[in-house]
């Protein structure tokens, strides 16, 4: 999963937590492998699998 914040801050937010594990967990149900959630922004990005957090 990606997407992309516009403001160039690639921290995620709460909601962007949330959600994550929500997506990782529903994936583990389906048996469905979640790889990573990327948050892109002009010349930076964030891996929550890079950070651990998944």
């Amino acid at each position: 999963m990606s997407h992309n914040h516009l403001s160039s801050n690639v921290r995620p937010s709460q909601n962007d937590i949330d959600i994550t594990k929500k997506l990782s967990l529903a994936c583990h149900y389906m048996e469905i492998e979640f790889l990573d959630h990327v948050i892109v922004a002009p010349k930076r990005y964030f891996s929550f699998k890079e950070k651990g957090l998944l």
